[in-house]
């Protein structure tokens, strides 16, 4: 099969006398070879730590929210490496994985929940 993951992203920006058209992409098809998906919401500590994959040993995309009101979550493409995606209070990102990675999180004030998506790549 082809395209069993659809995405489609919106912005618009508008700042002082700044205003960008809007900017997106509709219905962009991703193929996923794989049939296993975890939907999680995990509480991240203030210690780094693994973001629960599952069963799922080739990820592909993730799609994540921060659900604190306050505190800030960092990830990490493994143990003991530079922040690669900050996720503000309430942020999201959406991403494909690097299979070979572990990704990790770490809460940088106090615990947060991290809910997320990881589909097999």
């Amino acid at each position: 099969m082809s395209a069993e993951l659809t995405l489609s992203l919106q912005l618009k920006y508008r700042k002082g006398a700044t205003d960008l058209p809007p900017f997106g992409v509709s219905g962009l098809p991703i193929d996923v070879s794989g049939s296993r998906y975890v939907q999680n919401i995990q509480q991240i500590g203030t210690s780094e730590e693994a973001i629960g994959m599952g069963e799922i040993t080739t990820p592909g995309y993730f799609i994540c929210v921060n659900r604190d009101p306050t505190n800030t979550i960092h990830l990490r493409r493994a143990t003991g490496q530079a922040n690669a995606i900050v996720l503000g209070p309430g942020q999201w990102a959406c991403f494909r994985m690097e299979s070979a990675a572990a990704w990790c999180a770490i809460a940088i004030t106090a615990a947060c929940y991290l809910e997320y998506l990881v589909f097999e790549a």
